[in-house]
């Protein structure tokens, strides 16, 4: 598959995580780092604390489309657990 779908797909990941991360009112800081052939690591960052998901080329070829709805929400519903793992929001309500 071509590069440009890789690069589209990390695209759509990062923008994915910085959505759920301004959802659960935290900062994050993100990084793609090339681990093995074929084989990409998000390192997602809070607070000095990192955490890696490992993504293979070819999900990150397919969530390069909108099309593949399931693949997506998969991804997405990853992502919100690590995001959650961070801590809870800290919202005082009143006092």
């Amino acid at each position: 598959m071509p590069e440009g779908e890789t690069e589209q797909g990390k695209k759509w990941i990062l923008e994915t995580c910085k959505r759920i991360a301004a959802d659960l009112d935290i900062s994050i800081d993100l990084d793609w780092v090339e681990k093995r052939p074929y084989v990409y690591s998000l390192q997602i960052t809070h607070k000095n604390r990192t955490v890696e998901e490992e993504f293979r080329r070819s999900e990150l070829d397919d969530c390069a489309y909108k099309r593949s709805r399931e693949l997506r929400s998969d991804i997405e519903a990853r992502i919100r657990k690590i995001l959650r793992a961070f801590g809870p929001r800290s919202k005082r309500i009143g006092f």
